[in-house]
């Protein structure tokens, strides 16, 4: 049947993300064995079921799922070399996928939110260094994250709109202000 069409293995996933299942063991197993598949699907019908599972009530379980049967690593690689990417920063004691997925799963179900908060760190790997103590650290993360974004979000076929909005907070996610002055404000909404 995935060989009949390989968007079935993604289907299977979002069922189990919506509803709350288990895959059964033989099912995930042929997920796995047919991931290359989904190569073969339009990017249009791959958006549309990666759209569902990310309005589920607990998004991370289908990314998850995704990740452990192979078929992340055709939809969106850039997410899969997350997986296991330690961070060397005492402020964080997850790696960057679990990282993600705790902050994709604190998210209100609103779709710019979901997707900026799946791939404000996504750049991460791209931009890792390390300094002389050994802590890890990711400089302008941000603004190769937001250009990594555009890419996918192009990729995946998402309209104009929504690229422009998830891109502008995952450019946005790591702004600090100690204080708000007015003029602080003002110049935040007119960039944002």
């Amino acid at each position: 049947r995935f060989q009949e069409d390989a968007l079935r293995m993604m289907r299977a996933i979002r069922f189990a993300s919506q509803l709350g299942f288990t895959i059964h063991v033989e099912t995930a197993v042929g997920i796995c064995s047919n991931a290359s598949l989904i190569r073969n699907v339009s990017q249009e019908r791959i958006r549309d079921e990666l759209v569902k599972i990310l309005l589920s009530d607990q998004p991370s379980n289908g990314i998850r799922t995704l990740s452990l049967t192979g078929l992340l690593q055709y939809i969106i690689p850039e997410l899969q070399r997350c997986r296991g990417f330690d961070q060397k920063n005492p402020h964080h004691d997850k790696d960057v996928f679990e990282h993600i997925m705790a902050v994709l799963d604190a998210t209100p179900k609103n779709l710019i939110v979901r997707l900026s908060a799946i791939f404000h760190d996504i750049g991460k790997p791209d931009t890792f260094s390390v300094d002389e103590n050994d802590t890890g650290h990711f400089y302008t993360h941000e603004i190769v994250g937001a250009e990594m974004t555009e890419q996918i979000l192009r990729r995946l076929k998402f309209d104009n709109e929504t690229i422009d909005k998830v891109c502008m907070l995952v450019k946005e996610h790591m702004s600090r202000y100690k204080q708000f002055k007015p003029s602080t404000v003002k110049k935040l909404i007119n960039r944002v």
